[in-house]
Protein backbone atom coordinates (compact mmCIF):
# COMPACT_ATOMS: atom_id res chain seq x y z
CA UNK A 1 0.00 0.00 0.00
CA UNK A 2 0.81 3.38 -0.51
CA UNK A 3 2.19 5.84 2.13
CA UNK A 4 -0.78 8.41 2.91
CA UNK A 5 0.13 11.87 2.20
CA UNK A 6 0.49 14.06 5.04
CA UNK A 7 -2.41 16.78 5.28
CA UNK A 8 -0.85 20.04 4.79
CA UNK A 9 -1.46 22.58 7.78
CA UNK A 10 -3.67 25.45 7.24
CA UNK A 11 -1.36 28.92 7.14
CA UNK A 12 -2.90 31.04 9.24
CA UNK A 13 -1.99 35.26 10.21
CA UNK A 14 0.39 35.38 12.83
CA UNK A 15 1.26 39.24 12.47
CA UNK A 16 -1.54 40.90 10.65
CA UNK A 17 0.18 43.43 7.96
CA UNK A 18 -1.11 46.63 6.67
CA UNK A 19 -2.85 45.04 3.82
CA UNK A 20 -4.27 42.80 6.24
CA UNK A 21 -5.59 45.50 8.05
CA UNK A 22 -7.04 47.55 4.99
CA UNK A 23 -8.90 44.49 3.24
CA UNK A 24 -10.66 44.41 6.82
CA UNK A 25 -11.01 47.97 6.97
CA UNK A 26 -12.72 48.07 3.31
CA UNK A 27 -15.11 44.66 3.88
CA UNK A 28 -16.25 46.31 7.01
CA UNK A 29 -16.97 49.83 5.58
CA UNK A 30 -18.80 48.77 2.64
CA UNK A 31 -20.56 45.67 4.28
CA UNK A 32 -19.58 43.10 1.72
CA UNK A 33 -17.03 43.12 -1.41
CA UNK A 34 -15.79 41.06 -4.55
CA UNK A 35 -12.38 40.66 -4.70
CA UNK A 36 -11.80 43.27 -7.61
CA UNK A 37 -13.60 45.40 -5.33
CA UNK A 38 -11.30 44.69 -2.58
CA UNK A 39 -8.26 45.86 -4.57
CA UNK A 40 -9.61 49.66 -4.94
CA UNK A 41 -8.98 50.38 -1.90
CA UNK A 42 -5.65 47.52 -1.03
CA UNK A 43 -2.67 48.00 -3.70
CA UNK A 44 -3.01 44.29 -4.11
CA UNK A 45 -2.39 42.09 -7.64
CA UNK A 46 -5.07 39.69 -8.39
CA UNK A 47 -2.95 36.72 -7.19
CA UNK A 48 -2.16 37.88 -4.09
CA UNK A 49 -5.28 39.40 -3.41
CA UNK A 50 -6.65 35.63 -3.45
CA UNK A 51 -3.79 34.68 -1.52
CA UNK A 52 -4.34 37.27 1.04
CA UNK A 53 -8.16 36.76 0.58
CA UNK A 54 -7.51 32.91 1.74
CA UNK A 55 -5.37 34.02 4.50
CA UNK A 56 -8.03 36.16 6.16
CA UNK A 57 -10.57 33.23 5.82
CA UNK A 58 -8.09 30.30 7.04
CA UNK A 59 -7.67 32.94 10.30
CA UNK A 60 -10.97 33.40 10.68
CA UNK A 61 -10.93 37.21 9.94
CA UNK A 62 -13.11 36.70 6.89
CA UNK A 63 -16.02 34.83 5.37
CA UNK A 64 -17.13 34.42 1.57
CA UNK A 65 -20.60 34.73 0.44
CA UNK A 66 -21.64 33.20 -2.53
CA UNK A 67 -23.43 35.25 -5.04
CA UNK A 68 -27.22 34.21 -6.54
CA UNK A 69 -29.28 35.97 -8.86
CA UNK A 70 -28.22 38.25 -11.82
CA UNK A 71 -24.84 39.83 -10.34
CA UNK A 72 -22.61 40.53 -13.73
CA UNK A 73 -18.90 42.19 -12.97
CA UNK A 74 -17.93 44.73 -15.47
CA UNK A 75 -17.09 44.29 -18.67
CA UNK A 76 -13.33 42.37 -19.07
CA UNK A 77 -13.36 41.13 -15.80
CA UNK A 78 -13.82 37.51 -15.24
CA UNK A 79 -17.08 36.57 -13.90
CA UNK A 80 -16.67 36.42 -9.81
CA UNK A 81 -19.58 34.25 -7.58
CA UNK A 82 -18.71 35.18 -4.49
CA UNK A 83 -18.28 38.13 -2.46
CA UNK A 84 -16.28 38.94 1.19
CA UNK A 85 -17.45 40.32 4.27
CA UNK A 86 -15.40 40.61 7.44
CA UNK A 87 -16.44 38.22 10.53
CA UNK A 88 -16.66 39.00 14.25
CA UNK A 89 -13.34 37.95 14.66
CA UNK A 90 -12.06 40.29 12.18
CA UNK A 91 -13.76 43.15 13.96
CA UNK A 92 -12.17 42.38 16.95
CA UNK A 93 -9.08 42.68 15.28
CA UNK A 94 -9.78 46.33 14.01
CA UNK A 95 -10.63 47.07 17.42
CA UNK A 96 -7.07 45.59 18.94
CA UNK A 97 -5.51 47.67 16.01
CA UNK A 98 -6.95 51.13 17.51
CA UNK A 99 -9.56 51.48 14.57
CA UNK A 100 -13.15 52.83 15.92
CA UNK A 101 -15.34 50.05 15.22
CA UNK A 102 -19.11 50.58 16.15
CA UNK A 103 -20.90 48.16 14.22
CA UNK A 104 -20.08 44.06 14.89
CA UNK A 105 -20.62 41.80 12.28
CA UNK A 106 -23.54 40.91 12.24
CA UNK A 107 -25.17 44.71 11.72
CA UNK A 108 -23.46 44.15 8.92
CA UNK A 109 -25.35 41.33 7.56
CA UNK A 110 -26.30 41.30 3.70
CA UNK A 111 -29.47 38.81 2.88
CA UNK A 112 -28.52 36.74 0.31
CA UNK A 113 -31.48 38.26 -2.02
CA UNK A 114 -30.26 41.91 -1.82
CA UNK A 115 -26.38 40.84 -2.58
CA UNK A 116 -26.25 41.69 -6.35
CA UNK A 117 -28.50 44.99 -5.92
CA UNK A 118 -25.62 46.00 -3.44
CA UNK A 119 -22.69 44.61 -5.57
CA UNK A 120 -23.98 46.29 -8.56
CA UNK A 121 -24.97 49.76 -7.32
CA UNK A 122 -21.12 49.72 -5.92
CA UNK A 123 -19.51 48.98 -9.41
CA UNK A 124 -21.56 51.65 -10.65
CA UNK A 125 -20.54 54.34 -7.88
CA UNK A 126 -17.08 53.46 -7.68
CA UNK A 127 -16.82 53.75 -11.64
CA UNK A 128 -18.39 57.28 -11.52
CA UNK A 129 -15.97 57.72 -8.42
CA UNK A 130 -12.98 57.31 -11.01
CA UNK A 131 -14.73 60.00 -13.17
CA UNK A 132 -14.95 62.75 -10.58
CA UNK A 133 -18.28 62.17 -8.66
CA UNK A 134 -18.59 61.53 -4.71
CA UNK A 135 -20.79 58.42 -3.18
CA UNK A 136 -22.40 58.43 -0.32
CA UNK A 137 -23.40 54.70 0.78
CA UNK A 138 -27.48 53.84 1.74
CA UNK A 139 -26.56 52.96 5.15
CA UNK A 140 -25.59 56.35 5.69
CA UNK A 141 -28.24 57.99 3.44
CA UNK A 142 -30.87 56.48 4.74
CA UNK A 143 -29.90 57.24 8.63
CA UNK A 144 -29.24 60.82 7.80
CA UNK A 145 -32.75 61.07 6.47
CA UNK A 146 -34.11 58.65 9.11
CA UNK A 147 -35.42 56.25 6.55
CA UNK A 148 -35.84 52.64 6.39
CA UNK A 149 -33.12 50.64 6.53
CA UNK A 150 -34.54 48.04 4.88
CA UNK A 151 -35.02 50.17 1.71
CA UNK A 152 -33.69 49.61 -1.69
CA UNK A 153 -32.41 52.99 -2.47
CA UNK A 154 -28.63 52.78 -3.00
CA UNK A 155 -27.83 56.00 -1.96
CA UNK A 156 -26.63 59.60 -3.45
CA UNK A 157 -24.37 60.12 -6.12
CA UNK A 158 -23.08 63.51 -6.36
CA UNK A 159 -21.56 64.75 -9.26
CA UNK A 160 -18.38 67.16 -10.17
CA UNK A 161 -21.23 69.54 -11.00
CA UNK A 162 -22.83 69.43 -7.75
CA UNK A 163 -25.51 67.71 -8.70
CA UNK A 164 -27.08 65.11 -6.47
CA UNK A 165 -29.00 61.81 -7.83
CA UNK A 166 -30.26 59.80 -5.15
CA UNK A 167 -30.27 56.75 -7.39
CA UNK A 168 -31.40 52.93 -7.59
CA UNK A 169 -30.14 50.21 -9.30
CA UNK A 170 -32.04 47.05 -11.19
CA UNK A 171 -30.43 43.87 -12.49
CA UNK A 172 -31.01 43.02 -16.13
CA UNK A 173 -34.71 41.45 -15.30
CA UNK A 174 -36.95 43.72 -13.38
CA UNK A 175 -40.53 43.28 -11.56
CA UNK A 176 -43.04 45.71 -10.90
CA UNK A 177 -43.23 45.21 -7.40
CA UNK A 178 -39.80 46.29 -7.31
CA UNK A 179 -40.37 49.02 -9.08
CA UNK A 180 -43.26 50.31 -6.89
CA UNK A 181 -40.83 50.10 -4.03
CA UNK A 182 -38.47 52.45 -5.61
CA UNK A 183 -41.99 54.53 -6.48
CA UNK A 184 -42.36 54.27 -2.79
CA UNK A 185 -39.05 55.54 -1.58
CA UNK A 186 -38.94 58.29 -4.23
CA UNK A 187 -42.06 59.28 -2.23
CA UNK A 188 -41.00 58.98 0.89
CA UNK A 189 -37.55 61.12 0.45
CA UNK A 190 -38.59 63.70 -2.44
CA UNK A 191 -38.71 66.32 0.10
CA UNK A 192 -34.80 66.76 0.46
CA UNK A 193 -33.60 65.38 -2.99
CA UNK A 194 -35.82 65.98 -5.84
CA UNK A 195 -33.23 64.11 -8.74
CA UNK A 196 -33.80 60.58 -8.85
CA UNK A 197 -31.34 58.24 -11.13
CA UNK A 198 -32.66 54.30 -12.08
CA UNK A 199 -29.40 52.97 -13.29
CA UNK A 200 -30.15 49.83 -15.09
CA UNK A 201 -28.21 46.86 -17.07
CA UNK A 202 -29.72 46.85 -20.74
CA UNK A 203 -32.56 47.62 -22.95
CA UNK A 204 -35.22 45.41 -22.05
CA UNK A 205 -34.96 46.43 -18.08
CA UNK A 206 -35.07 50.33 -19.16
CA UNK A 207 -38.12 49.72 -21.25
CA UNK A 208 -39.89 48.10 -18.67
CA UNK A 209 -38.70 50.88 -16.06
CA UNK A 210 -39.92 53.78 -18.54
CA UNK A 211 -43.40 51.58 -19.22
CA UNK A 212 -43.99 51.40 -15.33
CA UNK A 213 -42.81 55.18 -14.82
CA UNK A 214 -44.91 57.12 -17.37
CA UNK A 215 -47.82 56.44 -16.21
CA UNK A 216 -46.67 58.01 -12.45
CA UNK A 217 -47.89 61.68 -12.80
CA UNK A 218 -48.21 62.18 -9.49
CA UNK A 219 -44.76 61.88 -8.88
CA UNK A 220 -42.96 63.22 -11.90
CA UNK A 221 -44.73 66.06 -11.65
CA UNK A 222 -43.30 66.69 -8.47
CA UNK A 223 -39.89 65.50 -9.16
CA UNK A 224 -37.11 67.70 -9.95
CA UNK A 225 -36.10 64.87 -12.60
CA UNK A 226 -36.39 61.04 -12.96
CA UNK A 227 -34.06 59.58 -15.05
CA UNK A 228 -33.31 56.36 -16.69
CA UNK A 229 -29.98 55.01 -17.38
CA UNK A 230 -29.10 51.65 -19.30
CA UNK A 231 -25.06 50.58 -18.50
CA UNK A 232 -23.58 51.94 -22.14
CA UNK A 233 -25.54 55.45 -21.59
CA UNK A 234 -23.31 55.39 -18.24
CA UNK A 235 -20.40 55.21 -19.77
CA UNK A 236 -20.44 57.40 -23.43
CA UNK A 237 -22.69 60.17 -20.98
CA UNK A 238 -22.45 60.17 -17.67
CA UNK A 239 -19.21 59.61 -16.90
CA UNK A 240 -18.65 63.44 -18.50
CA UNK A 241 -21.80 65.81 -17.79
CA UNK A 242 -24.67 65.41 -15.47
CA UNK A 243 -26.28 68.46 -15.72
CA UNK A 244 -28.42 69.98 -19.52
CA UNK A 245 -26.46 72.85 -18.85
CA UNK A 246 -23.12 70.66 -19.25
CA UNK A 247 -24.34 69.24 -22.43
CA UNK A 248 -25.77 72.09 -24.34
CA UNK A 249 -22.25 73.65 -23.97
CA UNK A 250 -20.98 70.08 -25.02
CA UNK A 251 -23.07 70.57 -28.24
CA UNK A 252 -21.96 74.61 -28.28
CA UNK A 253 -18.30 73.12 -28.15
CA UNK A 254 -18.84 70.81 -31.22
CA UNK A 255 -20.45 73.63 -33.43
CA UNK A 256 -23.47 72.81 -32.89
CA UNK A 257 -26.03 75.88 -33.03
CA UNK A 258 -27.62 76.09 -29.31
CA UNK A 259 -28.03 79.19 -27.44
CA UNK A 260 -29.33 80.05 -24.05
CA UNK A 261 -32.20 82.93 -23.12
CA UNK A 262 -33.55 84.32 -20.38
CA UNK A 263 -37.12 83.60 -20.13
CA UNK A 264 -39.44 82.80 -17.09
CA UNK A 265 -40.08 79.20 -18.39
CA UNK A 266 -37.11 77.51 -17.23
CA UNK A 267 -38.03 74.34 -19.67
CA UNK A 268 -37.64 76.69 -22.79
CA UNK A 269 -34.08 78.29 -21.66
CA UNK A 270 -32.23 76.84 -24.54
CA UNK A 271 -33.06 77.06 -28.25
CA UNK A 272 -31.88 75.99 -31.63
CA UNK A 273 -30.81 77.82 -34.18
CA UNK A 274 -33.78 77.18 -36.39
CA UNK A 275 -35.95 78.26 -32.97
CA UNK A 276 -37.19 74.72 -31.46
CA UNK A 277 -36.75 74.46 -27.85
CA UNK A 278 -33.96 71.95 -27.30
CA UNK A 279 -34.28 69.20 -24.75
CA UNK A 280 -31.71 66.87 -23.70
CA UNK A 281 -33.05 63.37 -23.31
CA UNK A 282 -29.64 61.16 -23.48
CA UNK A 283 -30.89 60.57 -19.43
CA UNK A 284 -34.05 59.34 -20.23
CA UNK A 285 -35.58 61.96 -18.08
CA UNK A 286 -39.47 60.83 -17.72
CA UNK A 287 -39.98 64.39 -15.58
CA UNK A 288 -38.76 66.15 -19.09
CA UNK A 289 -40.97 63.76 -20.95
CA UNK A 290 -43.73 64.24 -18.71
CA UNK A 291 -43.14 68.31 -19.26
CA UNK A 292 -43.52 67.87 -22.68
CA UNK A 293 -46.94 65.84 -22.59
CA UNK A 294 -48.48 68.78 -20.41
CA UNK A 295 -48.13 71.54 -22.75
CA UNK A 296 -51.43 72.67 -23.76
CA UNK A 297 -52.55 73.87 -27.37
CA UNK A 298 -52.80 77.63 -25.81
CA UNK A 299 -48.75 77.22 -24.77
CA UNK A 300 -47.68 75.12 -28.30
CA UNK A 301 -48.60 78.35 -29.67
CA UNK A 302 -46.23 80.41 -28.27
CA UNK A 303 -43.41 77.67 -29.26
CA UNK A 304 -42.66 76.30 -32.78
CA UNK A 305 -42.27 73.21 -30.77
CA UNK A 306 -39.49 70.48 -29.26
CA UNK A 307 -36.10 68.92 -30.45
CA UNK A 308 -35.20 66.01 -28.81
CA UNK A 309 -32.00 65.43 -28.63
CA UNK A 310 -31.39 61.47 -28.59
CA UNK A 311 -28.99 58.61 -29.89
CA UNK A 312 -29.45 55.68 -32.53
CA UNK A 313 -30.09 53.42 -29.09
CA UNK A 314 -32.30 54.92 -27.72
CA UNK A 315 -34.41 56.59 -30.06
CA UNK A 316 -37.15 53.67 -30.32
CA UNK A 317 -37.72 54.11 -26.33
CA UNK A 318 -38.29 58.06 -26.91
CA UNK A 319 -40.17 57.72 -29.70
CA UNK A 320 -42.51 55.54 -28.39
CA UNK A 321 -43.15 57.97 -25.77
CA UNK A 322 -42.86 61.10 -27.74
CA UNK A 323 -43.49 60.01 -31.20
CA UNK A 324 -46.90 60.57 -31.75
CA UNK A 325 -46.85 64.63 -31.09
CA UNK A 326 -46.31 66.89 -34.16
CA UNK A 327 -44.67 69.20 -32.78
CA UNK A 328 -41.96 66.89 -31.82
CA UNK A 329 -38.89 66.14 -33.20
CA UNK A 330 -35.75 64.23 -32.75
CA UNK A 331 -32.21 64.88 -33.48
CA UNK A 332 -29.97 61.77 -33.62
CA UNK A 333 -26.84 62.35 -31.64
CA UNK A 334 -23.61 59.14 -31.77
CA UNK A 335 -22.79 58.85 -28.28
CA UNK A 336 -18.89 58.51 -29.69
CA UNK A 337 -19.24 62.29 -30.55
CA UNK A 338 -19.05 63.09 -26.49
CA UNK A 339 -16.65 60.72 -26.24
CA UNK A 340 -14.09 61.81 -28.75
CA UNK A 341 -14.91 65.36 -27.84
CA UNK A 342 -13.87 64.86 -24.25
CA UNK A 343 -10.27 63.22 -25.07
CA UNK A 344 -9.66 65.34 -27.44
CA UNK A 345 -10.15 68.14 -24.81
CA UNK A 346 -7.84 65.88 -22.68
CA UNK A 347 -5.23 65.49 -24.69
CA UNK A 348 -4.98 69.54 -25.16
CA UNK A 349 -4.98 70.25 -21.46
Amino acid sequence: MGKKMKKQPVQVIKKPTEKDIGFLLCTHEFRVLTLLQVRRFVDLTEYYSRRKKKLLIDSGYLQANAITGGYQPPPGQLEERKAYSITGKGVSLLRKHGHDITLNADALRIPKAQLPYLLTSYDLAFYLCDHGWQFEQSRYYKARLNLNRQGVVKGMLTSPAGVNWVFFVTLSHVNKSTLAKFKQEMESASGNYFDKAIFTKDMPALEAIVEFFKEEESLLRFLGSCKVLPQFMVEAYVRYMSTDEEFFSFLQAIGYPVTKRETTHLFEQWITEDGFIAVNLLDTDLVKVHEMLSYTDYQLERIKGFKVFTTPKLVSVHHQLLGHLKHVHFQLMEEEIIEEHFTEKRAVH
